[in-house]
């Protein structure tokens, strides 16, 4: 594989009093003309607040990917009620089609503890308009913790095969205090559904390990050929902020059966942090889609997605052969 960058598509740089900050996880969409990438952005509701995440989204022109047609005037989905699993965020983790004018969202929402920073666990709302609004199917989520992920589950991908849909996900195994700081630990699941909605999980892992102290996330799951594509993105689980080396950079499993999946070797994958600019630091949150005769792969860079995200391309005979 020889991917090439194409450069950032979207920054936030304050755009509105709810999206000030951070254009993280981007998940697109293809229509006919444009794709519709969705993202979590951030806002201060207030000076000493910590910071909520919305999802909002923008249109590009499909044969243009930096030309913005339209950007989202309001969050997507309202917060969560007081309680809620939700309450303090929201970020869009895979769209799937149901029917011609049906769409899955499957989003990770954050709340809050007094022991640890934060809470994730797995939400769905549903579309019925091909993606004009969504509401959320449920105020609760669809996978919490459970006796097989007892701290935090959340980035979901899901894809149907046969009459099963699967998901993977993060799961988090432990929290631990480093250097005055609580860092969280999480690896690849996989669970299994008949209606994409009540979901099966168990205590197995996915993908190997590559480094010491490795952490795992963003799963994104597609198919091209008689293959299945795992797109995650890996980092250390300590001392990773500020750290280039420790900092997440993209990996890539393969599967045919959605069971056994095969890690590629970080020489094999065709793309890499930058030298210098947005993707230097950090490569994190992808997400490969077809169009046409080629793949494209969309990707935040440095600080989570703080500068923005952007995308690659990749002709579709090069991964074939």
């Amino acid at each position: 594989m020889e991917w090439i960058k194409k450069g950032k598509i979207y920054n936030v740089n304050n755009h509105s009093e709810w999206m000030q900050d951070y254009a993280q996880v981007p998940t697109p969409v293809k229509f006919d003309s444009y794709y519709r990438i969705y993202f979590t952005t951030r806002h201060q509701p207030k000076k000493d607040a910590l910071p909520i995440s919305s999802i909002a989204y923008i249109d590009v022109d499909r044969n243009d990917l930096k030309h913005i047609l339209r950007i989202s005037n309001t969050p997507v989905l309202q917060l969560g009620k007081l309680g809620a699993f939700d309450e303090f965020g929201q970020m869009p983790a895979d769209i799937i089609k149901i029917d011609e004018t049906t769409h899955y969202m499957y989003y990770t929402g954050w709340s809050r503890s007094a022991s640890v920073p934060y809470v994730t666990r797995i939400g769905l709302a549903i579309s019925k308009d091909n993606c004009k609004s969504f509401q959320k199917l449920f105020d609760g989520p669809i996978l919490g913790l459970n006796k097989y992920d007892p701290i935090l589950v959340n980035g979901p991908s899901v894809i149907k095969k046969d009459d099963i849909y699967y998901m993977f996900y993060s799961s988090a195994t432990k929290w631990i205090e480093h250097h005055g700081k609580k860092e969280v630990f999480y690896y690849i699941k996989r669970a299994i559904s008949k209606n994409g909605i009540d979901w099966e999980t168990n205590h197995d892992l996915c993908i190997d390990t590559l480094i010491d102290n490795e952490v795992q996330n963003a799963p994104r799951v597609s198919k091209v050929g008689d293959i299945y594509y795992m797109w995650f993105c890996y980092r250390k689980g300590v001392e990773f902020r500020g750290k280039p080396d420790n900092g997440y950079q993209l990996g890539l499993s393969i599967s045919r059966d959605l069971e056994h999946w095969e890690r590629i070797s970080v020489s094999s994958l065709g793309i890499s942090k930058s030298d210098f600019g947005w993707d230097s630091m950090m490569m994190c949150y992808p997400y490969m889609i077809k169009d046409l005769e080629k793949l494209l792969l969309f990707y935040n860079g440095n600080y989570f997605g703080k500068e923005g995200f952007g995308y690659a391309e990749l002709n579709i005979k090069s991964l074939i052969s």
